[in-house]
């Protein structure tokens, strides 16, 4: 029985909620809307919340969708004293023209600063720092903030 307990424990998660952005169409206009989601986490949070924006949004989100490509993964997190950097597959990158990608990007920053808001972002795809992505080759300026985007 003891063993049984120790496994139980190691495996259990807890709930937590995050928050996560999507995008809703509003006349010509697109909005971000932020969803609130209670997910089983372990103690990694930014990972939870990061995979959570990966895998899109639910039946439940009404009228909401995500610029971010299915298949897109987390590969790693590394986090230092001032610094995250989200390093993500490189379907991240496919896809859609140039707002789609500004939108994408937006949705990860705004998720992101709603845990860690006084961290520099770094986007890296594939285990590089992106700089440059897209067939469009959209240029983005690292550390990311709501104006890495040129227009």
């Amino acid at each position: 029985p003891f063993l049984t307990y120790l496994n139980r424990t190691q495996n259990e998660k807890k709930q937590k909620t995050v928050t996560l952005y999507f995008i809703k169409n509003e006349g010509n206009s697109q909005n971000f809307v932020k969803v609130k989601r209670t997910v089983e986490s372990d103690d990694n949070i930014l990972k939870t919340t990061i995979n959570e924006l990966l895998n899109g949004v639910k039946t439940t989100d009404k009228n909401l969708y995500s610029e971010i490509p299915n298949g897109t993964k987390l590969l790693a997190i590394q986090e230092g004293k001032d610094y995250v950097i989200i390093n993500l597959s490189s379907d991240f990158q496919y896809g859609g023209g140039t707002d789609s990608i500004n939108n994408r990007i937006k949705q990860l920053i705004k998720t992101v600063s709603e845990i860690k808001t006084n961290k520099n972002l770094y986007l890296y795809l594939d285990g590089k720092q992106a700089n440059v992505i897209g067939g469009e080759g959209v240029i983005i300026n690292q550390p990311l903030d709501e104006n890495s985007l040129e227009d």
